[in-house]
Order: C-alpha cells, then structure tokens, then sequence
C-alpha cells in the first residue's frame, strides 16, 4: 500500500480565487474505473464549478471526436490505476500530450515510488498527483495546477532540487532569498510543516511563518509548493 505524503496540499495551496464559483475550465477525467472516477468528477464540480468529462480511454479524446473551445482551458487528469503496463501509461499520456499541446496534462498515479522526474519532464506535465491524497487534496492540486501552479510531490519535488542544484551556483531567485530562508525552503520542498521547521532550526512557528511569507513575495509565488517549484528550477539562471 502507497504511503501517503507528508505535504497536505490543502493546507499548502493559496487559493486565488473563490472555490464553488463557475469555472470556465474543462477537467477531462480518464479511467476505466467509472464508478470511482464519477464521485472525484462530482467533488471538482462541486469544489471548483468546473465543467468535468469523464472518459474511459484515452483513445477517445481524439481531434476528430472532442470539440473543446480552447486548448488553453482543458486539463486532462490521466488515472493510470486500472492500467497494469506501464508502457501503456506512457503512450497514452504521450499520445494526449502530442494531440492537445497547448492543454495542461496531469497524471494521478498508483505508482509514484516507481516515477522519477524524467516521467514530469518527458511528457511535458503540469503535475503528478499520488492517488493517495484524499478528495480535498486532490482537488487542491487541480486547482492549483488550473491557476497555473505546477505540482510535484514532496519525494519528486526533492529530486527536482537534488538534479538542479549543486550547491555551488545561485540562480536569480535563489540570490533573492537570505541563507535562512534558504535553509526553510529545503524543508519545505521536502513537505516538512512550518511546526518541524521551527523544532528542527530552533525557531519560533511564527518566525517560520514569516519567512515562509517573505520567500512567497519575494518569489511572486502563490503557495509554498510554486515556491519550491521556482527555486527548484532555477539553478544555472544568471
């Protein structure tokens, strides 16, 4: 059975705007498993106002048979728990990738300890989310993701930040930020809460929570996970 993550993306995200309001975004929900995948696509409806389609392949979302008014608008959220073979899960998400380039793709995997960043980078993701977070959870990340917030798991997070980063070179964003905060943000990309931080660096919660809110300004990010997305990517930037 998945572990689940320590980050509680409920908590994490920032939403920026209002949750139950329409939503002129289209989630398109792909799994065989019709029963299950019905309920999620009621709780993004109700949560989001979301229009939400559910299809049993991904054979089905081709150009000729789904009219969609604009690529931009779409996030296609691929379920890979009822496909066994994983070279089938990396067709169909290349597949949707190649037919809907300019809509975001969402994988929701059984199979996160089995992933690595080159699943994210090669399909050109917009998130991964383990099929271990609960609905609300679920429903923060996709809302995150369709408020333009790429989402990466703690444990994919990390090895974002290892591959990247080497310790010798800042890029811009990191030099905004003090040794510190710095410091914080490692804890943070490895879904640490503010309370662990404040025991593990000896500091008051409320010092780790204004720092926490000094990064996201200085960053222009929107929740603490965009934070570490940014600085995760931004070795080797002058």
């Amino acid at each position: 059975m998945m572990q689940r993550e320590e980050l509680d993306p409920v908590q994490d995200i920032h939403y920026i705007s209002t949750p139950g309001k329409q939503n002129a975004c289209l989630v398109v929900m792909i799994d065989t498993r019709a029963c299950m995948i019905d309920a999620i696509a009621q709780s993004i409806r109700s949560a989001l106002g979301s229009r939400v389609l559910v299809v049993g392949r991904a054979e089905e979302l081709t150009r000729a048979t789904f009219d969609m008014e604009s690529d931009s608008e779409t996030l296609f959220v691929y379920c890979d728990g009822a496909i066994s073979d994983q070279t089938k899960v990396d067709q169909d998400v290349r597949e949707l990738r190649k037919a809907f380039p300019n809509s975001r793709l969402v994988l929701l995997t059984d199979r996160l300890e089995q992933l690595s960043l080159d699943t994210f980078h090669e399909h050109s993701l917009d998130g991964i989310i383990p099929s271990s977070y609960n609905t609300d959870q679920l429903v923060a990340c996709i809302f995150a993701i369709l408020s333009g917030v790429p989402y990466l798991p703690p444990t994919l997070l990390q090895q974002q930040i290892s591959s990247q980063k080497s310790g010798k070179h800042r890029g811009k964003f990191n030099k905004k930020l003090t040794p510190r905060q710095l410091q914080i943000m490692k804890y943070i990309a490895i879904g640490k809460s503010n309370k662990y931080i404040a025991a593990e660096l000896s500091l008051c919660e409320s010092t780790v929570k204004v720092h926490v809110h000094e990064v996201m300004k200085r960053l222009g990010a929107t929740s603490r996970t965009h934070a570490s997305y940014i600085l995760a990517n931004d070795s080797g930037l002058d």
